[in-house]
């Protein structure tokens, strides 16, 4: 049911004008409503933000940032951003958040007269798209916390309050859901402090990268050549890691001794850590500010060369003594 006090006092408060009709629902969306509403200024889409989904954490900045980004990539490409309100993409009236878009007329074109040259326009968009530089928007990069619960039982309440077909369906596995999401939170937390790269991620990717690049390829008519060239993952063996640490620990000391996580180079010793256990050990020779290695102009410690040495040594005399115990 349409509530017409909240929108004549959005469009009061925004000054988009006095209703003229009443707002029409527009379909599409799920997770939020929108709708149509014209007034004596102009035509504008509403989109009701989902109080639910407003509830959790980072719901509030991800949505202004995202209206950054199209703002920002509009000036580039045929985009509409929201309407910026006294310098807020997002309304607020009665403790509902909006956001307020111009309405653009538009048709929806059948399948049969789409060719190539709306491909070709859908290719431009997408290269200016990813053309755009959006560092001066500076947005943090976060896979962090966001674990605010999804209330199943808020939408099987609404959906009962509308006789929707899909309540039983929900009603008979939102334990299920309620399960799922509690492991879905614990793989995030995990997740969002290491990469995973495994000898099952390499394979995957030297298989799909081809069938995307022949699609792709074929798609925009074009030729295309590939030479492949796989190198394994390089892989620290865990049960061996933890056998030479005492060694590394002796040779080393403790306190200078760091675990880097997971490293996407690639690297020779991989071939080696295929066929015998192995640990892969970063000396730590390079010179802050200095060119990295590969580099002609790095620079190396070399006083910390011998710590190598000792490090191959002591590590093949302790391990071949405890083989022989």
């Amino acid at each position: 049911m349409v509530n017409n006090q909240l929108f004549k006092k959005l469009s009061d408060e925004s000054q988009l004008g006095e209703i003229i009709g009443v707002p029409v629902s527009i379909s599409g969306g799920l997770l939020h409503k929108t709708y149509a509403i014209e007034t004596d200024k102009g035509k504008y889409a509403v989109k009701i933000l989902n109080p639910q989904i407003m509830l959790r954490p980072d719901a509030m900045m991800n949505y202004i940032n995202s209206e950054r980004v199209a703002n920002l990539v509009s000036k580039k490409v045929p985009a509409v951003p929201a309407k910026i309100i006294y310098g807020n993409f997002i309304q607020t009236i009665d403790s509902q958040f909006y956001i307020v878009f111009d309405w653009i007329e538009s048709i929806t074109l059948e399948s049969s007269v789409i060719n190539s040259s709306h491909s070709e326009k859908i290719g431009s968009i997408l290269a200016d798209i990813h053309g755009t530089d959006f560092s001066e928007l500076q947005l943090k990069k976060d896979l962090g916390n966001n674990e605010q619960s999804v209330n199943w039982k808020y939408y099987i309440q609404q959906g009962q309050k509308s006789n929707a077909e899909w309540v039983e369906s929900l009603l008979e596995i939102v334990d299920k859901l309620y399960e799922w999401s509690t492991l879905a939170y614990k793989a995030n937390r995990v997740l969002s402090t290491n990469l995973v790269i495994s000898h099952r991620t390499r394979d995957h990717l030297c298989k799909r990268i081809p069938e995307m690049i022949d699609h792709v390829v074929k798609a925009w008519r074009g030729e295309y050549s590939l030479i492949e060239f796989h190198t394994p993952t390089t892989f620290n063996n865990p049960e061996f890691v933890e056998e030479i640490m005492p060694t590394l620990e002796k040779v080393m000391g403790l306190e200078n001794i760091i675990e880097n996580g997971v490293m996407s180079g690639s690297e020779d010793f991989s071939y080696i850590s295929q066929s015998v256990q192995s640990a892969f050990l970063i000396l730590g020779t390079g010179k802050e500010g200095e060119a990295p290695v590969h580099n002609p102009r790095m620079q190396q410690k070399e006083e910390i060369f011998k710590y190598g040495a000792s490090l191959h040594a002591n590590v093949a005399i302790e391990w071949l003594k405890q083989q022989h115990k």
